[in-house]
């Protein structure tokens, strides 16, 4: 069987890599926002609960979700994408045309360091509305 164009591997490796690091990011996502605010309040208590499903796993199952699997999805997505590199000129033309289109951005840091403030400022003050709104 002959793949399709531009898919270098399998279709559903993808899908499979964004699967098997979802649960890991999620854990630390959840681990970090629990520690925004009170656990008693959502979504800190929801976060919370998450964190303490992977509390009370097994030593391994943690190692498995926190470092194999995020490990796993890393090796798949450079296979992927490294095949995908070689056999598909219009996915190189497009990483190609986007670099090309940062670029201008890239070359200036302190811009991007003040757009990056910027976005950081309205959502924390965005946060704190909310968080005063909500009591």
């Amino acid at each position: 069987m002959e793949p399709q164009r531009g898919t270098a591997v399998h279709p559903a490796v993808a899908p499979l890599s964004l699967i098997l690091v979802l649960p890991a990011a999620v854990f630390f996502a959840a681990a970090a926002l629990r520690l925004l605010q009170p656990v008693q309040h959502m979504p800190a208590a929801a976060a919370d609960a998450y964190f303490h499903v992977f509390a009370r796993m097994p030593r391994e199952a943690k190692l498995g979700v926190l470092v194999l699997a995020p490990a796993l999805s890393l090796i798949l997505a450079v296979v992927d994408q490294c095949l995908r590199w070689r056999r598909d000129a219009a996915w190189r033309s497009a990483v190609l045309g986007l670099a090309a289109a940062c670029r201008p951005v890239i070359v200036r840091p302190f811009a991007v360091m003040s757009a990056l403030a910027l976005l950081a400022a309205a959502l924390w003050c965005a946060f704190v509305v909310m968080h005063a709104i909500a009591g």
